[in-house]
């Protein structure tokens, strides 16, 4: 589909919100690369989007580039990137709705006098001309294209939060304080004035950390936060610096003893409690987490954004994160971006699909969710499978070429269940190859397989045909009291000859276009069969990967070769990295 766009439409109603109006995002368009094309995504006010995808496949790009697009005016703010439209490889545009007059004269009359506090960063910053001379210039006839865009620059730098890995960590640290009767300079002081905040702050961090996180004050001229196993005696020795007060934090931990999981939760809970942010950007917010508390704050930052009714941008590589904003129940929006050979693209992935994986025991048991984070999946009907096709897979990639790369491999427990996973990933455009042994012939439910695989109709019909006449074959081939199933696993299609055996080749090949690769030796336990590893499942897994050695130094350490197993696993990545694969759904 080359150089086609997707228009991905986040719209959201303007809502007031402290007396301004939110930042509001008419629609953004993605580059679209040679995916299947997504339904638009509509937005409301408390909406969650989350980008995933494989490594290098612009999900930290992507927040930069719209970051950089709403702060896309002759005015940029300091200290922030930007990317000009013609350098931007993801977000090909975008139309941020404008401010009002009326918004932008109630946003200069909180001002003071040439100076503006970023709360998140701790410093200040210059602001152009005097109050005064800002409302004049507001109230003038033409005053649109003069002085709106410079303070709607200012605006959205106070109404948009970008949090990145190290930004999270420095957010733990103390502030300088300032005066409490003006608007705080730092995210620490709108906590510590504002109890409803720092309520939520202790009572989040209590749930996940099991103490409660607390801001000191008592260190005069700065703002700490501070560790307690209990809170003070009554809520207003918080922020009181009576001998009380002090005696009960000085019984309490510093941040600095902390752990740096506990300070990057800290960090991004006190940036987005801190201000009822209109947009907030969140680069990899599982950094530092360990997966428990990944999926905590998932399922907190998708319920903030549906209480604040802001909308939240976060691209993520975690499956626990990505299961916390699902499980949440609250609006969310997956999308699906990939970089591959040069040409992005991007794809929706459904919220009822993605819910359904959640709740379904068997994906969860298989880590199918995960699957959206990497390049390729591989489907196999048991662990066995798994483990064994991964390692030489593994070896491909370490001493030869052709391997699988940046895909992960799942145990599906039986071929039928091959099918129930391989069609939900393919919908979500996630490239997932079904390995099945060539017993699945002899099977009446072997169209199971195709469906999945979105074989059409028409040709569906014809390999089903062929399937069945093929295993008419198998059951001419299988010695007297040997039933077809025994001679199937044993010796695979060598057990057919003539115009049957080049039938069962070409059946396979055409199954393998659609990304269903059929072991054509029987089964996994046939491959690598001169190694003289015999048994099944565990009782031959074990035997063959000490017999192929796992010190690539010593004798007797199997490296790749031609044919066998080696080959058939270079069939599977030809087909995941081939753009133009059949198999996938439109």
């Amino acid at each position: 589909m080359g150089d086609k766009q997707i228009v991905q439409r986040f719209r959201m109603r303007a809502q007031r919100l402290s007396g301004i109006l939110p930042l509001v995002i008419k629609s953004i368009s993605l580059r679209f690369g040679p995916t299947p094309t997504a339904a638009p995504v509509t937005l409301a006010p408390g909406h969650m989007t989350v980008f995933v995808g494989p490594n290098n496949s612009g999900k930290t790009l992507v927040l930069r580039e719209i970051q950089s697009a709403i702060f896309d005016t002759r005015w940029p703010p300091q200290n922030l990137p930007f990317i000009p439209p013609d350098k931007r490889a993801i977000v090909s545009s975008i139309k941020v709705e404008a401010y009002g007059r009326t918004q932008l004269e109630e946003y200069v009359g909180t001002m003071s006098q040439g100076q503006r506090w970023d709360i998140l960063r701790g410093d200040n910053y210059h602001v152009p001309g005097d109050r005064a001379q800002l409302l004049l210039s507001l109230k003038q006839p033409h005053s649109e294209e003069q002085a709106t865009g410079s303070l709607s620059s200012l605006l959205r730098r106070e109404r948009v939060c970008f949090l990145d890995g190290l930004g999270r960590l420095t957010l733990s640290g103390q502030r300088q304080a300032g005066p409490l009767n003006e608007r705080p300079r730092s995210h620490l002081q709108s906590l510590f004035v504002d109890d409803e905040r720092r309520s939520k702050l202790k009572q989040a961090t209590k749930d996940a950390l099991g103490f409660y996180v607390l801001i000191n004050p008592t260190n005069l001229g700065q703002f700490q936060f501070c560790l307690a196993d209990k809170l003070p005696a009554r809520p207003e020795l918080e922020r009181s610096l009576g001998e009380e007060a002090l005696a009960f934090y000085a019984g309490t931990r510093g941040m600095e003893e902390a752990s740096d999981g506990v300070k990057a939760y800290t960090g991004i809970l006190s940036a987005v409690l801190s201000t009822d942010f209109d947009l907030i950007l969140i680069d990899e917010p599982e950094a530092f987490l360990h997966p428990p508390l990944a999926r905590r704050l998932g399922f907190f930052l998708t319920d903030i954004a549906r209480e604040r009714k802001a909308t939240v941008f976060a691209s993520t590589h975690s499956a626990d994160f990505l299961a916390g904003c699902v499980q949440s129940g609250s609006s969310v929006d997956v999308i699906r971006l990939t970089y591959d050979q040069g040409v992005a693209g991007a794809r929706l992935l459904s919220s009822s699909r993605l819910t359904t994986l959640m709740r379904d025991p068997l994906f969860r048991s298989t880590g199918v969710l995960s699957s959206v984070f990497y390049r390729g999946a591989i489907v196999c009907e048991s662990d066995t499978d798994r483990a064994f096709y991964s390692e030489i897979n593994d070896r491909l990639l370490r001493f030869s070429n052709g391997g699988v790369e940046d895909s992960v491999f799942l145990n599906a427990q039986n071929w039928q269940t091959c099918a129930n996973i391989t069609a939900p990933l393919r919908e979500m455009g996630i490239p997932a190859a079904t390995v099945v042994d060539l017993d699945v012939l002899l099977s009446s439910d072997f169209s199971r397989l195709l469906d999945a695989a979105s074989v059409p109709a028409i040709t569906t019909s014809g390999l089903t045909q062929t399937r069945a006449q093929i295993k008419g074959a198998f059951e001419r081939a299988a010695p007297a009291g040997s039933d077809a199933a025994r001679t199937v696993k044993e010796w695979g299609i060598s057990c057919l000859s003539g115009s049957e055996l080049e039938a069962a080749q070409n059946l396979l090949a055409q199954l393998r276009k659609y990304g269903i690769f059929i072991v054509s030796v029987g089964e996994v336990e046939m491959w690598l069969r001169h190694l003289g590893i015999s048994g099944h499942a565990s009782r031959w897994l074990i035997p063959i990967f000490e017999r192929i050695g796992n010190d690539p130094t010593r004798p007797g350490y199997v490296r790749p070769d031609l044919g066998d197993v080696w080959e058939f696993i270079r069939g599977v990545a030809e087909w995941i990295e081939d753009p133009h694969r059949l198999g996938m759904p439109s």
